[in-house]
């Protein structure tokens, strides 16, 4: 399953129902992400913000993001 921890700002994660896995998503360089979709591959669909160029932003622009799992050896 997926979704957004929000507090202060919104953090997308995956979690595994089977084995209780939790992970956060990375935003692209910004301070929010927001995941919508896992397939059964733990492929996540979702936006994440890329960093601001003003200073008393918290983040830039929201970009469509894929994050792919990554088997650890």
């Amino acid at each position: 399953m997926v979704g957004d921890n929000f507090a202060p700002n919104s953090f997308a994660f995956v979690a595994r129902v089977d084995n209780g896995d939790f992970t956060y998503l990375p935003s692209l360089g910004g301070t929010n992400s927001s995941a919508t979709q896992v397939n059964c591959h733990g492929v996540v669909a979702g936006s994440a913000a890329l960093p601001s160029a003003d200073p008393f932003t918290a983040h830039g622009p929201f970009h469509a993001t894929v994050w792919v799992p990554h088997k650890v050896a």
